[in-house]
């Protein structure tokens, strides 16, 4: 079985790298089976040429690049320092046998590997098989790496090819979140074909990491493309910010709790055209939302609301706690919740009539309202109705709207 020819730690990560020689014909009897394990590994995509001359090599007893495979940091308890060979011999050996291993580079190389494989039994060269089977091949093996450690090591290695999104890391790091769910909350992925409902406890997955992911960058614009270093760098914000707290679950809970306060303040407000044909604030085109649900988790809103909470807590040092404490006390003026959504309705008609980019404008306003609602030293801290006024008027004069 592999051999384990030296453990070191790597304090960067906090896991032990271990590296062991094996016979290809050992590890593709495992690899085959975990080879999709990774579900923050890309696909099959090696050019064909690049194909056919590995397979080559591979013939030629050709010495690839070490593959690099990972075991997570449950498995790991019994290791306790360098060069401990017996140890991570037994964990590597068990982790094998259970295939509790993943790979995390190299997985282009197995699949060229597996294909050879596949093609010498078809053809029945049995010499040729067994040529390739006891050919052998160096591996690393990261042991004790966490969801965390695991995407640093991933993104390291892969730095001459296509980054992942900041919103792809946030998916990876909290996937199990739309697994299990949080707490009352079911997160709905956009491939579950499963509807968001108007209520407090479903959410659409992909918005809130929008949010989130807004609330790191401390901008309300999503991102899509990104280089290395601002993957590291994202990691790095959780890692430190995080402080053995769930940082994605405190957003999510306390947007939550917004939503519930305005749909308790408001009386679980709802649009009424008839109203609308009347009222001082009348709307030309189809309202931005029907409910304060329908408003406030768009992604537009969620968006602007994690660029607002990233720049304030940024320049404060405020707790999750104390946030939530003060949504509770938000209030409109004269306690008129109808003039005030009113209000807001007619803010994002005339939006739609002079936006040039009207998502883009959208999210901007809401990043507005929410400084103003939830800054302390701010004229309209609190007010919604003195929030969204402020708000309009900071996107009057950035766009320049006539």
């Amino acid at each position: 079985m592999a051999a384990v020819k030296s453990v070191l730690k790597d304090e960067r990560i906090g896991a032990y790298n271990v590296l062991i020689e094996i016979s290809i014909g050992e590890y593709l009897a495992f690899a085959r089976y975990v080879i999709d394990e990774n579900e923050f590994q890309r696909r099959k995509v090696i050019k064909g040429k690049i194909k056919d001359i590995l397979r080559e090599d591979l013939l030629r007893n050709c010495l690839i690049p070490s593959i690099v495979l990972a075991i997570s940091d449950k498995s790991v308890a019994g290791l306790k320092e360098e060069n401990d060979l017996e140890g991570a011999q037994v964990i590597i050996d068990n982790a094998v046998s259970q295939k509790h291993i993943l790979i995390i580079d190299g997985l282009q190389r197995t699949f060229v590997m597996m294909g050879l494989e596949d093609d010498l039994k078809k053809a029945d060269d049995k010499d040729q098989l067994a040529k390739l089977h006891a050919h052998k091949i160096r591996a690393e093996i990261y042991l004790g790496l966490n969801r965390m450690g695991l995407l640093y090591r991933m993104i390291t290695l892969n730095t001459g090819q296509t980054t992942m999104s900041t919103r792809h890391l946030m998916e990876i790091l909290y996937l199990d979140y739309s697994r299990i769910g949080l707490d009352d909350i079911r997160l709905i992925k956009d491939k579950d074909e499963e509807s968001i409902d108007q209520s407090t406890t479903v959410f659409n997955f992909k918005t809130i990491l929008d949010g989130f992911n807004s609330y790191l960058e401390k901008k309300e614009a999503i991102i899509e493309r990104t280089e290395i270093l601002d993957n590291i760098k994202s990691l790095d914000v959780i890692r430190l910010e995080e402080d053995n707290k769930d940082l994605f679950k405190d957003f999510l809970l306390t947007h939550k709790l917004f939503l519930e306060t305005i749909i308790t303040k408001s009386g679980d407000w709802r649009f009424n055209p008839s109203e609308n044909k009347h009222s001082d604030y009348r709307i030309n085109s189809a309202p931005f939302g029907k409910t304060a649900l329908d408003i406030f988790k768009k992604s537009q809103a969620v968006t602007g609301f994690g660029a607002a909470l990233g720049a304030i807590k940024s320049n404060r040092d405020l707790k999750w706690d104390d946030i939530r404490g003060d949504i509770k006390g938000v209030v409109v003026d004269d306690n008129d919740w109808q003039t005030f959504f009113a209000q807001l309705l007619k803010q994002f008609d005339l939006i739609k009539e002079k936006s040039k980019k009207i998502g883009t404008d959208q999210r901007y306003y809401f990043r507005q309202f929410f400084r103003a609602l939830l800054k302390s030293d701010s004229d309209q801290y609190l007010n919604l109705t003195k929030a969204s006024d402020s708000a309009f008027e900071d996107l009057r004069n950035e766009k320049n709207y006539k």
